[in-house]
Formats: C-alpha cells, sequence, structure tokens
C-alpha cells in the first residue's frame, strides 16, 4: 500500500499542496497515497496511478479526506476486486471533495470514488468525466450514509457492463446505505452497457 505516500497514523494530520503523483504501482491499495490519518489535500495532480485493489490515486482508511482543487487522470486498478478507480474511503468520514477534476480513470468496480462504512461525505464542484467501470458506477456508496453531491457535472462516464441495478454515474447500495442527496448536479452522454 502507498507506493508514493504513506502515512500510518502516527500524525495526527498530513498537509499537502501543489503536489504531483505520477506513475506509482501499488500491489494492494493508494497507488499515489495510502493514508490512516487525516489529510488535507489541495492544487495536487494524480495521473496515471495503479493500485490493484483501489484507490490508484488516494486510499484513506479511519480519518477524513479534505481535498481541494485537485486533478485525477488516468488512474485505474489493476484486479478484478479494485474499487474506486481514484479515490478509495474505507471508514472515513466528515470529508470533502472541492472543485476537482476526474477524467479517464478505471476502477473493475467503481470508477472513480467509492465509500465504504464512510458517513458525513460531500462532494461540492467537481466534473465527473469519461470514466468507466466494469461494475456499479462512478460514485458509489456501501455500508454509508449522509453523502452529499453539490453542484457537479457528470459526462461520458460509462458502465461497461451493467445490470439494470448498475448505474453509470452514481450508485448506491440501497441495502446498507443512508441517504445521498443530490443537488444541482448535470448528466449528459453517461452510458450503461451489458
Amino acid at each position: 500500500a502507498g507506493a508514493k505516500f504513506q502515512s500510518n497514523g502516527g500524525a495526527a494530520s498530513v498537509i499537502l499542496e501543489r503536489c504531483t503523483f505520477r506513475n506509482n504501482d501499488a500491489g494492494n491499495l493508494g497507488g499515489g497515497i495510502y493514508s490512516q490519518a487525516e489529510l488535507n489535500i489541495s492544487e495536487c495532480t494524480f495521473d496515471n496511478n495503479i493500485a490493484d485493489k483501489g484507490g490508484p490515486g488516494i486510499a484513506i482508511n479511519g480519518k477524513p479526506l479534505n481535498l481541494l482543487s485537485s486533478v485525477f487522470t488516468g488512474n485505474s486498478t489493476d484486479n478484478i476486486n479494485g474499487v474506486g478507480g481514484a479515490i478509495n474511503f474505507t471508514n472515513s468520514s466528515n470529508g470533502s471533495i472541492e472543485s476537482s477534476y476526474f477524467d479517464d480513470n478505471w476502477g473493475f468496480k467503481v470508477s472513480t470514488v467509492y465509500f465504504l462504512s464512510s458517513n458525513n461525505n460531500t462532494i461540492v464542484n467537481s466534473i465527473f468525466k469519461n470514466n468507466s467501470c466494469n461494475r456499479m458506477a462512478s460514485i458509489y456508496t456501501l455500508s454509508s450514509s449522509n453523502t452529499k453531491i453539490i453542484n457537479c457535472s457528470f459526462s461520458g462516464n460509462e458502465n461497461q457492463h451493467a445490470n439494470p441495478n448498475q448505474a453509470s454515474c452514481i450508485g448506491m447500495h440501497l441495502a446498507n446505505s443512508g441517504s445521498v442527496y443530490v443537488y444541482n448536479c448535470a448528466f449528459w452522454d453517461n452510458q450503461s452497457s451489458q
């Protein structure tokens, strides 16, 4: 985990500004960053990173992620169990993604952002474009509640092997998740295919 930068919780929080994470490869989680400390990231670029099981850009476990004005392009999971083609949240609540851009990311199960047991997270003023997955959706919540997605756009995203219960943009595991609030978002040219 954490091919480029790893924090195992020794720090209360980590601040990263104007950093680039490119061409990193993790055998497990977090190709660019794996963290068990609170992350505060602004104006960073995550490009062409790989993680077998998910979060090739960022994998965060147990702490909030506060992400501002960052770019995720060409990141991918490299395993049929890979979830979160850009970011993987696990047990990570009270975080935010704001004014960020996600383009051409690939996750076998979720193409961009995956929330597992992660509550009260918000995505605001962000763009999701040309991301793809083989299962599920661009944003997926499992055993999570109170996810808010506000003023975001979704275009050209594709679920390449969808069934009628899977979406190309926002997915939610209804049996185990609480509310997902979507407000003032735009959706166009997204596809679900079988």
